[in-house]
Order: C-alpha cells, then structure tokens, then sequence
C-alpha cells in the first residue's frame, strides 16, 4: 500500500508540472502582439477587407486557450470604416 501511494503522488507530481510547464510555455507564446498580427491577417484573407485591432485578452485554463477580440474595426479602403 505504501508503495502504491508513493507510485501514484509521483505521477500526480509528474502530471502537475507538465500542466504548469504547458502553461508557462503557451502564456509566453501567446503575446498580445502575436494575437493581434495573427488575427488581423486571417480577418483580412477570409473578408478582404483591411482590419485593425485595438485590444485582444488570452485566458489560459484547463480547458483550453480563449481570445477575446475588443474593437474590431473593419475598412475598405484606409480611412473608410464599414463596421
């Protein structure tokens, strides 16, 4: 039984320092800028239309990676807002 415990706190111990390594390692890849530039570049292939960006949030969890995209502004031409 002692065994057993020992065995098991270990992979548990292995299993949370993948999670924290995993997150440090996606908080540090997934900058603001990087966010932006990404997005702003597929809006622009899938719309055609020139895009701009103000804020964008990552949110790391369990779960999975969320963004939140804050005033996307959408233009055809330069100075010409459309949404």
């Amino acid at each position: 039984m002692k065994k057993t415990g020992i065995i098991v706190g270990i992979i548990l111990g292995i299993i949370l320092i993948t999670f924290v390594s995993f997150y440090f390692m996606v908080k540090s890849f997934l900058t603001e800028e990087r966010i932006t530039k990404f997005s702003e570049r597929k809006i622009e292939e899938a719309t055609g239309l020139n895009a701009q960006i103000e804020r964008v949030s990552p949110s790391i969890s369990l779960t999975g990676v969320n963004i939140v995209v804050y005033d996307l502004k959408l233009y055809r031409e330069k100075r010409e807002m459309i949404l």
